[in-house]
């Protein structure tokens, strides 16, 4: 999505398109900076000095979100396991929201949590399952945009015949 090609602009079309809410001064869209990316659409957009409004012609604000780690699994006989946090990181601007999903394809009951302000999740598996997986959708939505990101999840709890009386369980392959 461009900013318009003509016409008049102001600072606050700046802080909508640019997702850059509260009060910002003209300093904070510098090419590169916080909220604009330095992409060649916006080569007309200085990295310093003096700036105007009329620089801003064209411009894209290019968003971008990443998920990692992108995949985490888990293997053994506990029921209920949690992965290391799932973090997203987003460039082009402050998101109004971030909505986490989980969905999984087979077996189990999964749960999830979010800290952080909703940008971590700590998704877990919980009661009694032979094996599972799924996928931690996130969308984040800017003020014009949404983007969504995805990190896949497995979980498998080996199973087999129990062990010798006094010994513990255990999985003879």
């Amino acid at each position: 999505m461009a900013m318009q090609t003509s016409g008049e602009i102001s600072i606050q079309d700046l802080k909508i398109f640019f997702g850059a809410g509260a009060t910002r001064g003209m300093s904070d869209f510098y090419r590169g900076g916080t909220f604009v990316p330095d992409i060649a659409a916006n080569s007309g957009i200085p990295t310093s000095d003096e700036i105007s409004l009329g620089d801003f012609y064209g411009a894209e604000a290019q968003r971008t979100v990443t998920v990692s780690p992108t995949t985490q699994s888990a293997n053994g006989t506990s029921s209920s396991h949690t992965w290391n946090p799932v973090t997203v990181t987003y460039a082009g601007g402050i998101p109004s929201s971030v909505v986490w999903s989980f969905s999984f394809t087979s077996g189990g009951t999964f749960s999830y949590t979010t800290s952080n302000g909703g940008l971590t999740a700590t998704p877990s598996v919980s009661g009694v399952v032979d094996s599972c997986s799924g996928t931690l959708d996130c969308t984040v939505t800017f003020v014009d945009e949404t983007k969504t990101a995805s990190c896949f999840l497995s979980y498998l709890i080996a199973s087999g015949p129990p062990g010798p009386p006094g010994g513990g369980g255990g999985f003879d392959p």
